[in-house]
């Protein structure tokens, strides 16, 4: 992964036992949680320096839409756009498919699309009604993929690292995370036939996260430590070749470099990197790639820089094992190991990695299960099984709040998907667009939006006097109503209330309708 993602990645990472910013954990213990990984703002910070370094580039230095220039290490000269081509490596593999770059994987909400070096979108590969989003996809290197969904789909656990192996219909999980964990897909590695891949096994430990390195071998599942990282550490694979760049001094980020075996190799790159430098292994194994600010530098791992690129505006790096792509603002560059380059429509959104190894994928696959199952807690307690009591609203409101609670009750997500995107209802903070994806995810996480929602509306509402707009419950409106509080003891459990309780305020989950029947908003947080 390159700078942006795995500072994203890494990220995530590092805030995994955090709840999401529609949750009211986050906003309650907010300043106490940020105790517990202080690494949060160094990544945070580095970020944030990157984005001032990039925007900063991108003010000097326009956007041309002009070829990549490429020129030889060493050289005085700017070649002309075209002129030249990446160097081949200084120990080329055997030319065969493989080292050239056949096309990129594209992961975004919509699924899969494979993207052929003319542009093409080849094959689109589609997932589960509800799990849509697919968050990362490689390929595997024998003709299949190795992917992750944003939420995955039932009954395969959550946060699963999955693979659709060439001709085969149905994905097989890979590998599943610990309790209270996650996994972290870093990419296919190992010698040029074998089906290697590595991931990262993020474990809750007290305050703070220990992850793990793991290698498996994707044909027998057989899987081997690669041992610990510590909690700055931004890792790339390629090969043999594990690439480590620890972010702990945002002055000096530096690099190291170890084989799968364990075997520590001296970095052939500055003893420190700049903050904005983002650092790939080729997916051979052979060379390193650093974007920085535009500039894509290859070093063989003797320490030769063996090719320059200045792609303007470039920033991110992906590898395979025949080459990398590069993606800008306004397009994404495709670039050989033994020369040559492809030109491609920018990708503005989702998750971007070359593949060389040619796919060979069953018409029909899908990247879901199958089972058509949405998360929904089957044993409804009685409290939102028995009717909706009577509550003096006016027509439109009691209708709505009546079609809500229906629908959230009988866990019908597509009603309520219809109704919150006609009513364009505010159900994120996050920026998300689609509600049904939303509460999906939130329930596969353990969490019952669809019966909060049903609890709520149960209880005492109270109007905006500004706005007109109804919302449950009545503290969220009046935080000083004790009445509205005391319901909610038996909405919340003790101690996510407790926590509702130390805040300024009501920060939890509420719902609103305006008087004309608008379903306004259903959310949580500030």
């Amino acid at each position: 992964m390159n700078t942006e993602e795995r500072l994203r990645s890494h990220l995530e990472r590092a805030t995994a036992g955090l709840p999401d910013v529609d949750r009211l954990e986050a906003i309650v213990a907010e300043g106490g949680r940020r105790r517990v990984r202080t690494r949060v703002g160094v990544v945070l910070a580095t970020a944030a320096a990157v984005a001032v370094v990039v925007m900063a580039g991108q003010a000097l230095q326009p956007i041309t839409g002009q070829s990549p220039v490429l020129s030889q290490p060493g050289g005085t000269s700017v070649p002309s756009p075209g002129e030249t081509t990446l160097p081949p490596e200084t120990t080329p593999p055997p030319a065969t498919a493989g080292n050239t770059v056949n096309g990129i994987l594209v992961a975004d909400a919509a699924g899969v699309r494979v993207v052929s070096t003319d542009g093409e979108t080849v094959r689109q590969l589609t997932s589960d009604p509800g799990y849509g989003e697919i968050s990362v996809a490689f390929e595997d290197r024998r003709g299949g993929i190795v992917f992750q969904h944003a939420a995955t789909p039932l009954p395969w656990p959550q946060g699963s690292l999955l693979r659709l192996a060439a001709g085969e219909t149905t994905p097989t999980v890979v590998a599943s995370p610990p309790e209270g964990g996650r996994l972290v897909p870093v990419g296919p590695a190992g010698a040029a036939g074998e089906t290697k891949f590595v991931y990262l096994v993020d474990t809750p430990a007290g305050d703070l996260v220990e992850t793990t390195m793991i290698l498996v071998d994707l044909d027998s599942g057989e899987t081997v430590e690669l041992g610990e990282l510590g909690p700055y550490a931004e890792v790339t694979v390629g090969g043999e070749l594990v690439s480590l760049v620890d972010r702990e001094s945002n002055d000096c980020p530096t690099h190291s470099l170890r084989r799968l075996d364990g075997t520590d190799l001296p970095s052939p790159l500055p003893d420190c990197l700049t903050i904005a430098a983002g650092v790939t292994v080729a997916g051979n194994g052979f060379t390193l790639g650093v974007l920085d600010q535009g500039e894509f530098n290859v070093y063989s791992i003797e320490g030769e820089n063996v090719g320059h690129s200045v792609v303007p505006d470039a920033y991110m790096a992906t590898a395979t094992t025949g080459g990398w792509a590069l993606r800008t603002p306004t397009e994404t560059i495709l670039l050989n190991h033994g020369g040559g380059e492809a030109h491609l429509d920018p990708v503005e959104t989702g998750w971007v990695a070359p593949y060389s190894t040619p796919l060979d994928l069953a018409a029909g696959a899908t990247l879901g299960s199958g089972s058509g199952d949405l998360p929904c807690q089957a044993d409804r307690e009685a409290a939102i099984e028995t009717a909706l009591a009577r509550q003096e609203l006016p027509a439109a409101v009691a209708a709505t709040r009546a079609t809500i609670h229906a629908a959230a009750v009988a866990c019908d997500y597509t009603a309520l998907g219809a109704l919150a995107e006609a009513d364009a209802t505010t159900f994120s903070y996050g920026g998300g667009t689609d509600p049904v994806a939303f509460w999906v995810a939130e329930g596969t996480q353990g969490r019952d939006p669809l019966s909060l929602m049903a609890r709520l509306l149960s209880t005492t509402p109270a109007q905006d006097t500004e706005t007109g707009t109804w919302a449950w419950p009545a503290a969220h409106i009046d935080p000083t109503d004790e009445a509205s509080w005391a319901e909610l003891e038996d909405v919340f459990d003790a101690e996510t209330f407790a926590l509702l309780r130390q805040a300024d305020g009501y920060l939890g989950y509420r719902i609103g309708i305006t008087a004309d029947g608008t379903w306004a908003f259903a959310v949580g947080g500030d």
